[in-house]
């Protein structure tokens, strides 16, 4: 990975406040969503959970709650939710719903970085 400029970041002892037993769904998974839109059009939230996130039995699988409510931010942007729908997701009754528990975990490792390098693309 360094030579592609990159590095891993790990924040050691750091916890951050996060919901367990939920995970961000792969491209495949959303290509597939199968769910029923009625529910879907309660609100955003539901919107959101059911289109892009997927409940998990693993205590493993979380987001933290600062990745959650960016995604939901952009997810309510990319789809044109007007900014007077857009409720606060963060300890929302749709999460407790949902089975979401919250917990202090570590946070993920992240991929950090591309420095400036020299490619060996041609140029055009």
């Amino acid at each position: 990975m360094a030579s592609f400029g990159l590095q891993v970041y790990v924040d050691e002892g750091k916890v951050v406040p996060s919901y367990v037993n939920i995970r961000f769904k792969t491209f495949n998974e959303k290509k597939d969503n199968n769910f029923d839109d009625s529910y879907a059009k309660e609100n955003s939230i539901s919107k959101f959970l059911l289109s892009e996130c997927q409940y998990s039995s693993f205590d493993s699988d979380y987001i933290s709650m600062e990745e959650l409510d960016l995604s939901y931010k952009i997810f309510c942007k990319k789809t044109g939710i007007p900014e007077d729908k857009v409720e606060q997701i963060i300890g929302s009754k749709e999460m407790t719903k949902f089975g979401f528990t919250i917990s202090e975990r570590s946070p993920p490792k992240r991929i950090l970085g591309l420095k400036k390098g020299k490619s060996d693309a041609p140029k055009d």
